[in-house]
């Protein structure tokens, strides 16, 4: 059996009712009989290649899909990293990308245990001041006697344990970002005077009446709806 020039295999013919050898014209039908054979034979030797390589291609296409999956992977630094594949996910990273390119607070919504959180380190560790301060407080956490001090700081001698000068979380986070877990549980009365660090960027520490300026990011979250009053 011949395909193109090239043997293929050899097939042995017998007739058991005659001895004599075949004449040419059962010669000329072997040969077609053959020749179709080795056809079929070379389209099955090729059928099996092209499933090879299909099945080799499918492995690589879904080699490559999970390739594009982990590059859809967030870094935030080297403890912190955020992995994402649903479309509705990315549709919340391009908000993000298009947070970086303001300055001003950004809120997040959602409700608890839905990654508000990480969605902050994300704003912070993409930006440009990702390689300052990313200083995080729980609203709910802080006694209302201490927001201010907490936030401003104060000055040595500002009341009776006031024995040196205390940096506030502002003046911590620098450059960085200072992000307020679950704003609504803030106290209104500390709102009205971080409204005026969100409007003007100053502030000043307890017990002192010089004025300095903010250069951090707020970013804030909260999972339930302000009431009026709190900051939106």
């Amino acid at each position: 059996m011949k395909y193109k020039n090239v043997i293929l295999g050899v097939c042995y013919f017998d007739n058991p009712l005659f001895t004599s050898v075949f004449s040419d014209q059962d010669i000329q039908i072997l040969e077609v009989i053959m020749s179709q054979a080795a056809i079929s034979i070379e389209n099955a030797r090729l059928y099996e290649r092209t499933k090879k390589i299909k099945d080799h291609v499918e492995d690589e296409v879904e080699k490559l899909t999970i390739h594009i999956l982990q590059r859809q992977e967030r870094t935030l630094d080297e403890k912190n990293t955020m992995v994402f594949q649903s479309p509705e996910m990315l549709e919340v990273v391009e908000k993000v990308n298009q947070a970086l390119l303001i300055t001003k607070p950004v809120l997040i919504t959602g409700e608890t245990g839905t990654g508000k959180e990480l969605i902050a380190k994300l704003i912070h560790y993409s930006a440009n001041n990702k390689n300052q301060p990313f200083i995080a407080i729980n609203c709910a956490a802080i006694p209302k006697t201490l927001w201010e001090e907490e936030l401003f700081g104060h000055t040595k001698g500002a009341f009776t344990d006031a024995k040196a000068n205390q940096r506030g979380l502002v003046a911590e986070a620098g450059k960085g970002t200072l992000f307020f877990d679950e704003i609504g549980d803030m106290p209104i009365d500390i709102q009205a005077k971080l409204l005026r660090l969100l409007q003007e960027n100053q502030y000043n520490p307890i017990g002192s009446k010089k004025v300095y300026t903010s250069s951090c990011r707020f970013v804030f979250n909260k999972n339930k709806v302000l009431s009026w009053g709190s900051y939106s």
